[in-house]
């Protein structure tokens, strides 16, 4: 177990060492408890900071092995590597305290990127807010890190992030994909509604205007893809509907509207789309 700094120390002790300064030794002796304090010391030899975290998931132990670095004499690419690991890691397991620590020793120039994605993507909802209201400037809101809530149904994060960190421009195609392949009908409409994400997610198959790829195979789930065909079935002509073969109800549904069976295997079924001949108001 470690401590917390004995008075007369600067570096943190074991809880062993602190217990023999306080009650067999006489004095400020700090060189002392150091040295006894290295030799009962089995765990941190050639251990870095972010390998003890990892591991145990201890902020004492993680300060511990941290004290003992050679910040200083570290390469500084090396270091912010490490900061970056070990702050993803503490963001993935929900630990404000570690994040807080390591935000408060290493003072990041740099976007936190990975570390607000790792929060999300766990649902740790209390952390994003943390870093949102105390770090917004190294936060880079607005990158990908809806991707891994949507993915993960975390919906109270997909929430707070719609009203606190609507996506960039250049980050709308794959949360947009993320959104389909999670079924989240609600956002997919929000992002077409407010930030119009639709478009590049049909852009990035198009070959003249905002029209698919003849052939293009897409699968989605069948609230989205009914969704889908009913505001842009204009833009699905030729395009493959992938539905798997066991899914009788999506596989109904397709014969119901007119999707013209394009081939099959005894994993999956492909409907293809044709805009003229799609019967929508089909009971």
């Amino acid at each position: 177990m470690v401590s917390e700094s004995h008075a007369t120390c600067d570096l943190p002790l074991l809880e062993k060492v602190r217990v023999v300064g306080r009650h067999c030794l006489r004095g400020e002796m700090p060189h002392v408890l150091l040295a006894i304090d290295t030799m009962l010391d089995d765990f941190s030899a050639g251990k870095k900071a972010h390998e003890v975290y990892k591991c145990t998931g201890s902020l004492r132990l993680m300060q511990y092995v941290a004290a003992r670095e050679p910040f200083e004499e570290m390469d500084p690419f090396y270091r912010r590597s490490q900061f970056n690991r070990t702050m993803e890691i503490a963001a993935a397991a929900g630990d404000l305290k570690a994040v807080k620590w390591l935000v408060e020793s290493y003072k990041p120039q740099q976007y936190l990127t990975k570390t607000v994605a790792a929060a999300a993507a766990n649902g740790h909802l209390h952390l994003l807010q943390w870093l949102f209201e105390n770090h917004y400037e190294i936060g880079y809101w607005g990158c990908t890190e809806m991707c891994g809530a949507l993915l993960n149904n975390h919906s109270e994060v997909v929430e707070w992030l719609r009203q606190h960190a609507t996506p960039h421009k250049d980050s709308l195609k794959k949360v947009m994909e993320a959104a389909a392949a999670a079924g989240n009908v609600k956002v997919v409409e929000w992002l077409f509604n407010e930030c119009h994400a639709m478009v590049l997610f049909l852009e990035s198959h198009r070959t003249e205007g905002c029209v698919l790829h003849r052939n293009s195979i897409i699968r989605l789930p069948l609230e989205l893809m009914q969704w889908l065909i009913a505001k842009y079935a204009a833009n699905l002509n030729g395009c493959e509907f992938e539905v798997e073969r066991c899914d009788w109800r999506f596989n109904e549904w397709c014969r119901e509207i007119n999707l013209r069976m394009a081939h099959q295997n005894e994993e999956s079924v492909w409907w293809e789309c044709h805009p003229k001949t799609i019967q929508l108001d089909a009971p």
